[in-house]
């Protein structure tokens, strides 16, 4: 058999397939070696694409795909993000408009129970702002509304639909309910806005 140079095969117009061959030398042996593609990279990939790390790692989990976003991506209103480090569980965020005394909003969970952390700010008619903040454990199929934290004294929980009046005046009242919704109620005397953040 003749002797060819790299430069006299012929070119491959195409993405190798995962079981083509590549030389290299093992230095273990002291020998040129053939490998496929698939070893060589640890696995295979497709769509002649390229990935820029910029210095970072990209790890994928054993069950998991890496999707990769086509353009820039803005967040605005409610973000809620299906996948975590951990299968199917992960976080929902967001806020509300300014609500009225003696309303109520129900929001939407994205699991029938976890972990709700709750921040309000409301204003005094001198404009004094002030804040109240929570941790809530719930479950909508109990139902359960139970606070796990909170540094003042004006969230509280309960259980059911609330209306705008349904819990005590002065607080701002926080349910579960089974229709798989949290409900949350402004009673604090005064206009507010809340943020939340599920986990699970």
């Amino acid at each position: 058999m003749t002797d060819k140079t790299v430069n006299q095969n012929t070119v491959l117009a195409a993405a190798p397939a995962a079981d083509d061959y590549v030389p290299i030398w093992d230095t273990s042996a002291a020998a040129y070696k053939r490998i496929t593609t698939a070893y060589l990279m640890g696995g295979s990939m497709t769509g002649n694409g390229v990935i820029a790390t910029g210095g970072y790692t990209l790890t994928v989990p054993e069950t998991g795909t890496a999707a990769l976003l086509a353009a820039d991506n803005t967040f605005t209103g409610i973000n809620s993000f299906a996948e975590e480090l951990e299968g199917t569980k992960g976080f929902k965020s967001g806020d509300s408009d300014t609500m009225a005394d003696d309303t109520a909003i129900s929001i939407t969970p994205p699991w029938k129970s976890g972990v709700m952390i709750i921040y309000c700010t409301y204003y005094s008619q001198t404009t004094t702002r002030r804040r109240a903040f929570a941790i809530i454990g719930y479950n909508t199929t109990l139902p359960i509304a139970e606070i796990f934290l909170q540094p003042s004294t004006v969230v509280e929980t309960t259980t059911g639909v609330l209306t705008g009046t349904t819990g005590s005046d002065g607080k701002l009242t926080v349910s579960a309910h089974t229709d798989v919704e949290i409900y949350v109620e402004n009673r604090l005397g005064f206009i507010a806005r809340q943020g939340y953040l599920f986990l699970s």
